[in-house]
């Protein structure tokens, strides 16, 4: 095994990966050698699957919404079917927005849990059964300093973040 491309024949899953940390992080994915399936709200428009392609890879880019459980299950299911396993699960995907805790509107406050930490929670179900059937896996849940460092103008994301890092521990 070429020691450059040691994820060779591992398969991929970035949520969020269009931009961001998560392109970064789906394009180093295929520069070693996995192959990659990336989804985001935007997937589809993304020339994001030909730029992993080119790292000589196979790449998948479908929309993701990983609020809603039937589109996590989609994805999941298109990414078994086409690479017939998950090894490595990169959770990338967030939101946020700007409102001081006395004045942040219930609404943005439920979306941003949903995404960046039941989003997170949904694509572990989906792929983790198959990691621990074959005994390998690695699932990267991406947090935040604002994890531990509090924010006036965040407090969802804050809070999000928070429960992220606890959650992984799990």
């Amino acid at each position: 095994m070429n020691k450059e491309k040691f994820l060779q024949g591992r398969v991929a899953i970035v949520t969020g990966g269009t931009s961001g940390i998560g392109k970064a992080v789906a394009l180093a994915l295929a520069e070693i050698g996995a192959n990659v399936a990336i989804g985001s709200r935007s997937a589809e428009k993304s020339s994001c699957q030909t730029e992993i392609e080119a790292k000589g890879v196979k790449a998948l880019a479908m929309t993701l919404d990983v609020s809603s459980t039937d589109s996590v299950e989609t994805f999941c299911n298109n990414v078994f079917k086409t690479f017939g396993q998950v090894d490595i699960l990169v959770n990338a995907a967030g939101i946020t927005y700007l409102h001081k805790i006395s004045e942040h509107p219930d609404q943005d406050w439920h979306r941003v849990i949903d995404v960046n930490l039941n989003g997170i929670y949904r694509t572990i179900k989906f792929c983790l059964p198959g990691m621990i059937e074959r005994k390998w896996g690695r699932i990267i849940n991406i947090a935040s300093t604002a994890a531990s460092v509090g924010n006036p103008n965040v407090p969802a994301y804050c809070a999000s973040k928070a429960a992220v890092v606890g959650l992984t521990r799990c």
